[in-house]
């Protein structure tokens, strides 16, 4: 397994796009300050703001670290819960991003090598509690009847997956449920080295094709999934290897010996 984490793009061109893009809207600022000065004094009238209460400096900066993010492989280490925490920065918060220098990424993408192992783990912590049934659950199904263990069988069950409409004509993926596929695919892409599955080969597009044609039955290099009307997602873990690294990882094993 690799956890190497670089940006697709020299810092430097990033950098320097940005630094580009800033001075354009620097410029377009001063003139836009100019025109609002005229107008004024002849119709009392000054021209407004930036989009949606964000001013351009802002959204370029946004703009910019969706951009490092995209061209970066960091999103793989990680967990839902910590995408969600970046998005919120990202969409919410984007004045608290940090600075976009040469400097400041570099630093940047020390912090996500250091703490890379801490991500990973995290990521497949995540993946094994949804594969294994939660402690109290008196409706374990037998596939994962061993609290807190992997079947051997490579079978398991994920409940409230499903849509269970009645005017449903056959199973499909909720949309609540479909974070939780997409972190299977993310994970076991990662435990396998490979790059996360895309468009039209990740699990959830695998699944919402198979339902579209009316069928419950979907399959990927690492599942097989098999939707039910009762709300419930079963899963063959295809790759018994990557099913005992989750295992392992989730547990603390050390990754560098990987």
């Amino acid at each position: 397994m690799t956890t190497d984490i670089e940006l697709y793009q020299p810092i430097e061109a990033i950098v320097a796009d940005y630094e580009r893009q800033k001075d354009i809207i620097d410029a377009a600022g001063v003139a836009v300050g100019r025109m609002n000065d005229e107008t004024s004094v002849h119709i009392g009238f000054t021209c407004g703001g930036g989009h949606n209460g964000i001013d351009p400096q802002t959204r370029l900066k946004q703009a910019t670290w969706q951009t490092i993010m995209e061209k970066s492989n960091c999103k793989r280490f990680m967990s839902t819960k910590a995408q969600e925490t970046v998005t919120r920065q990202l969409y919410d918060t984007p004045d608290t991003l940090p600075e976009i220098t040469i400097e400041g990424l570099n630093s940047w993408l020390a912090g996500l090598v250091q703490s890379s192992p801490d991500m990973i783990q995290e990521a497949c912590r995540e993946v094994f509690e949804i594969l294994t049934p939660q402690k109290g659950w008196s409706d374990s199904y037998k596939t994962n009847e061993k609290c807190r263990e992997i079947p051997a069988s490579g079978k398991v069950i994920i409940k409230w997956v499903c849509d269970q409409a009645k005017w449903v004509t056959s199973p499909r993926l909720l949309h609540r449920g479909q974070d939780r596929i997409r972190a299977l695919d993310r994970v076991f892409a990662m435990l396998d080295g490979k790059a996360t599955p895309d468009y039209p080969e990740d699990s959830v597009t695998k699944c919402k094709a198979a339902s579209e044609a009316g069928e419950s039955k979907a399959e990927t290099p690492y599942f097989v999934f098999k939707m039910h009307r009762n709300g419930n997602l079963h899963v063959t873990l295809k790759r018994a290897d990557l099913v005992k690294r989750l295992t392992e990882y989730a547990a603390g094993a050390n990754l560098a010996a990987a």
